[in-house]
Formats: C-alpha cells, sequence, structure tokens
C-alpha cells in the first residue's frame, strides 16, 4: 500500500482550492445580475446578437465560462504540484 505524507504547509493549497470557490461564485452573481439587468431569458447562454446590450451581458457570461474551462486544469496542478512544493503552489493559487 502506498501512503502520502502531506506537508502541514498543504494548508495553503486547501485555502487556495476555498478561494476558488468564492471567486466562482462572484462570477456566478454577476452573471445572474447582467442576465436580470439587461433581460437576457434562460435558457439562453448568450444574448442574441441583435441585443441591445449583448455585449454588456456576453461579457460577463464569457468572463465566468472562461474561468469555467480553465479551472479544473489549474485545480489538478495545484494539487499535485502542491504535495511537492506547498508554499510555491499556495503562492501561484493566490495570485491566480
Amino acid at each position: 500500500m502506498v501512503s502520502l505524507e502531506l506537508s502541514s504547509d498543504y494548508k495553503y493549497v486547501l485555502a487556495d482550492l476555498a478561494l476558488m470557490w468564492f471567486v466562482n461564485l462572484y462570477l456566478v452573481i454577476n452573471v445572474v445580475v447582467a442576465r436580470k439587468k439587461y433581460g437576457v431569458e434562460y435558457p439562453a447562454l448568450y444574448a442574441p446578437e441583435d441585443h441591445k446590450h449583448a455585449r454588456e451581458f456576453n461579457s460577463a457570461q464569457r468572463a465566468h465560462q472562461n474561468t469555467l474551462e480553465g479551472m479544473p486544469y489549474f485545480i489538478a496542478q495545484l494539487l499535485v504540484v502542491g504535495v511537492w512544493y506547498p508554499l510555491t503552489a499556495g503562492a501561484c493559487g493566490l495570485l491566480w
């Protein structure tokens, strides 16, 4: 059986994961507010090009979508690199 011992500094990596959850929550709230403000109804993911506020709403939606697209790769790298370099990984996670 393989055992893995984590440094006590790994808590910084886990704190970064918690902060990522709050960043995602902030972006979700931005999209919900923009959806109501600009009148973009569900199930439309984006406002149509001829919509009066298409650029504003689509920018909020795209910011959230871009974050979601990159987050799994970053989380995987953060968790793995954090095993050997927890302080460096924690600092990189904070910068992200």
